[in-house]
């Protein structure tokens, strides 16, 4: 019970983020969000956009060099299941 209560708090904080920086609408059948002012001009936004950037470099090869280990190295029925994996 401890543990579904911390993570059912945690989700709740993790809406509560993102409602402060994005603002979400449903039109024509979309799910549209955009920037909220104070976000787009904050400091945080910067931040945000370099760490991604620093870690799209570090995670990409990680990612496909683990895909080409696994490909090589472990057994998979077809690669649909090598995908999955």
């Amino acid at each position: 019970m401890m543990i579904l209560a911390s993570n059912a708090l945690g989700l709740v904080i993790e809406f509560w983020k993102i409602s402060k920086a994005v603002t979400v609408s449903y039109a024509d059948g979309r799910i549209q969000w955009e920037e909220t002012k104070s976000y787009s001009k904050s400091k945080t936004k910067e931040y945000d956009e370099i760490a991604m950037n620093h870690l799209l470099y570090v995670t990409f090869p990680l990612v496909a060099g683990y895909g080409c280990y696994s490909l090589i190295h472990q057994r998979h029925k077809g690669y649909y299941s090598w995908v999955l994996n």
